[in-house]
């Protein structure tokens, strides 16, 4: 990652190479900002390493032999970088674990659609496809799926057990199963939001109905409205027969959810910490729940009128005024010369906002 900032910082402090490289490339920008740091740097890796040839090319014609950044250490590190089998092989590496991870905070953060009942099946999925792309080669993708758990464990929440089983996109779907872990959370959700004995004893006997597909769930409109409508919206029109069935699976399909926790940050949550007095202390916490809930509903708003899939392809969680960070520093540029490249900061300047994943995630490169 510190050698793909490298070349990042060298090509954008100096036009003549910024123009070189946009003409090679049709005008195509490397650098991705996005809601986190960590995001960031994934998503600028990635667009590197789709103009490897472009880069590669930029460094051997006749424009960047005849600079005076040819001649220079600076220029002679970069390029070495540029043509080092390793580093690609590396970038390589990273990115098939980081772009499955991607497409979930896509899901998480775009607000296309309420992402409760997506996000379980959405780390499943992303653990299927790191397998696949290393092979199903153990040995390399293991300590990558380590991390992946280790946060699931973490951050897993029986709601997001229950919103997956009770989403019928997901739940209809040919390769749905009902683990060990999706029937606790539905079980743990049932007796936790339904205090009621009776509305839980018929949630649990009317959940066969909606397995099974029978009445209301069987008509036309509901087997193609699997895909299309909303889960809560979904449960809403076609599970009238069974009230506390539905009342439960639009509560818990309704939750809102992010991913990006420094977006809870608000003067509501500031009050917290700045009042000593309990009640008051009881009361900013609610205040704050309100208020975060709000921005999320809004943000799914927002989102739903400006679609963000072009062409196919999903709309990677950027945002237009994120700081591009240390991809676009001055490195020193053209006039320090014998300056090295290629030398780390002491002080570890290279960290994120993230640095839990990307970390976890560069390092179980290294060691393999």
């Amino acid at each position: 990652m510190a050698k793909a900032k490298k070349i990042s910082q060298f090509i954008y402090n100096d036009e003549s190479l910024l123009t070189l490289l946009k003409k090679i490339t049709n005008g195509r920008d490397i650098i991705q900002p996005s809601v986190t740091q960590s995001v960031t740097d994934f998503l600028t890796l990635q667009n590197i390493f789709a103009v490897k040839d472009s880069i590669q090319q930029m460094f051997t014609c006749n424009a960047w032999e005849e600079s005076l950044l040819s001649k220079q250490r600076l220029g002679m590190d970069v390029k070495d970088i540029v043509f080092d089998l390793q580093f690609w092989y590396s970038c390589g590496r990273i990115l098939k674990v980081s772009e499955p991870l991607i497409r979930v905070l896509h899901i998480a953060e775009s607000g296309e659609r309420p992402p409760m009942g997506y996000i379980f099946d959405a780390f499943e999925k992303a653990k299927q496809d790191i397998i696949l792309a290393f092979e199903n080669q153990e040995s390399d993708y293991f300590p990558y799926l380590e991390v992946i758990n280790h946060l699931r464990e973490e951050f897993h929440s029986p709601l997001h057990s229950a919103a997956c089983y009770l989403n019928p996109s997901v739940f209809y779907s040919s390769r749905f199963s009902i683990t060990n872990v999706v029937q606790k959370g539905l079980l743990d959700c049932i007796e936790t939001l339904e205090p009621d004995l009776t509305a839980q004893d018929n949630i649990t006997k009317h959940k066969s109905f909606y397995e099974d597909a029978i009445g209301d769930f069987s008509r036309p409109m509901a087997l193609r409205g699997r895909e299309s409508l909303s889960p809560a919206t979904w449960w809403s029109m076609y599970a009238s027969d069974y009230p506390d069935l539905q009342r439960f699976a639009v509560r818990i399909l309704s939750q809102t959810c992010s991913m990006t926790t420094f977006r809870r940050r608000s003067y509501a949550n500031q009050c917290i910490y700045l009042s000593k007095n309990r009640i008051e202390h009881s009361r900013s916490n609610d205040l704050s729940f309100v208020h975060h809930n709000l921005h999320l509903q809004q943000r799914q708003t927002v989102a739903a009128d400006n679609k963000g899939l072009v062409d196919g392809e999903y709309d990677q969680i950027s945002i237009s005024d994120y700081d591009a960070g240390d991809w676009i520093d001055d490195p020193g540029m053209v006039e320090a010369e014998g300056f090295n490249l290629l030398d780390v900061p002491p002080d570890g300047s290279f960290a994120v906002i993230d640095k839990v994943v990307s970390a976890s995630v560069i390092n179980a490169v290294n060691d393999g």
